[in-house]
């Protein structure tokens, strides 16, 4: 039978609903059983927004953003930079990368640490800078 035709799992007075999901195998709701009570939710990473400016010493040397537990990560090209970010793996490089940033551009990746993701620059002391959620 479908679920819209199933009775919605109540609380213990049997007056309100509780969080729940349709169980296709029990045919039934069934209630949601979390930590103390509450749903149960897995949220990654940080809930503290984390934020940093990374320069490059030299084109080729390839710099370790920190590690920070995140969700998601956004880095920016800064906008005094010359030449070209390159953002990737631990072998980033001009020639091997994910992407490439001029100054300004920005990209946001869901990481679950911010460690994941290495840069090198064109340019010496170019950079960029980061949000970490």
């Amino acid at each position: 039978m479908p679920a819209q035709n199933k009775t919605l799992a109540v609380d213990g007075g049997g007056k309100y609903p509780v969080p729940q999901y349709f169980n296709p195998l029990s045919d039934t709701f069934e209630p949601l059983h979390g930590r103390d009570g509450a749903s149960d939710v897995n949220v990654k990473g940080s809930s503290a927004i984390k934020d940093g400016v990374i320069s490059v010493s030299a084109p080729g040397v390839r710099v370790q953003l920190p590690n920070i537990p995140c969700r998601e990560i956004t880095v920016i090209a800064r906008k005094n930079n010359t030449g070209t970010i390159y953002v990737g793996s631990e072998t980033v490089s001009a020639n091997s990368f994910a992407a490439e940033l001029d100054k300004k551009d920005a990209i946001t990746l869901p990481v679950s640490n911010a460690s994941m993701l290495w840069i090198d620059a064109s340019v010496a002391g170019e950079g960029i800078s980061y949000v970490a959620l």
